[in-house]
């Protein structure tokens, strides 16, 4: 993506690095065309290139998708990808469980050479938000997920969960969940007008950031959809999670066992069900709602998990790299 700007990039970034004599290359994707740039001047320019690949490229899921049917674009993506891991100095992922893929599709590549640097919250984001809600309702409970649900995730089950607990009329008046910038997908909005859902589940338009995070402080509980396939949901961590942490509230992962399951467990704020266990799900938030009811949802935050996601930390860590 974005590869028709990679000419214009090259040239103005040229221009960048020789008049203010850059002592090093930081390229940070996706898209990936960012690391093909950085492989482009660091010819040029002879400069030591520090890679940051975040999550996987050519093994990414949704990366396969788009492979059978264009074998020569698989083709010059690894090739590519091979490049990087061969030329650049330093290289950079997001997850241990992506650096150990990388070294064993690369064993000729040495171990020092790729770092873990996670993502991240800023405190910063949070200091103008307000103790008074300004977007949820007061007195529910307010279960909120903020960016976009995956389109390989299916939320179904979950509608059928939410369907099962609002059976009762005081859970019903008491629940909101909230969708906040997500994409909507005809066949969701059919489903929820069909089952009655309308007045629980709430859809929200996209909103500044600053919005977002006030609207995470004002929820009770915070929810993740991850698709149910190995290779992302065992192995990715959502940069909205980071900011899930920071708040400290109960966190909802809809997701198989793997790495966020492990870093919300050992957080002491999450509760991780299969994303196709109905059951789960309904009993989860029954729990949610009797303890919201008795006056506060149960979490023990572990404050040296949450504090290693901090940007300020991970900004020194990229400073020593650097």
């Amino acid at each position: 993506p974005q590869i028709v700007w990679l000419p214009g990039a090259y040239g103005r970034s040229l221009r960048i690095a020789r008049r203010h004599r850059a002592d090093v290359l930081y390229t940070t994707a996706p898209p990936q065309s960012l690391n093909l740039l950085g492989m482009r001047l660091q010819e040029a320019l002879g400069l030591p290139w520090v890679a940051d690949l975040r999550d996987p490229w050519t093994d990414g899921v949704h990366r396969n998708q788009w492979y059978p049917d264009n074998p020569g674009r698989k083709a010059r993506e690894e090739a590519w990808e091979r490049q990087i891991f061969e030329r650049a100095d330093h290289v950079i992922v997001v997850t241990e469980s992506a650096r150990e893929g990388f070294l064993v599709k690369y064993p000729w590549c040495p171990p020092d050479r790729i770092s873990v640097i996670t993502n991240g919250f800023d405190p910063v984001d949070f200091a103008q938000v307000t103790p008074e809600p300004r977007f949820l309702e007061k007195g529910r409970l307010n279960v909120t997920l903020t960016g976009h649900v995956e389109t390989l995730f299916d939320l179904v089950p979950f509608f059928t969960a939410v369907e099962d607990v609002v059976r009762e009329p005081e859970r019903r008046a008491a629940l909101r969940i909230n969708f906040v910038g997500t994409r909507r997908m005809p066949r969701y909005d059919a489903w929820i007008e069909g089952h009655g859902l309308g007045d629980v589940i709430r859809y929200h338009k996209y909103v500044p950031h600053a919005d977002s995070v006030q609207i995470l402080t004002e929820s009770q509980v915070l929810m993740l959809c991850m698709t149910p396939r190995h290779d992302y949901g065992a192995v990715k961590i959502l940069g909205k999670m980071c900011e899930y942490l920071y708040t400290r509230k109960p966190v909802l992962a809809l997701t198989i066992p793997g790495i966020t399951s492990r870093i919300l467990e050992s957080a002491g704020v999450g509760t991780t069900i299969d994303p196709g266990d109905v059951p789960g799900m309904a009993a989860a938030m029954r729990r949610f709602l009797d303890e919201h009811r008795a006056g506060g949802i149960r979490v023990a935050p572990n404050e040296a998990v949450i504090g290693t996601f901090d940007r300020e930390q991970q900004a020194g860590a990229l400073a020593a790299i650097l």
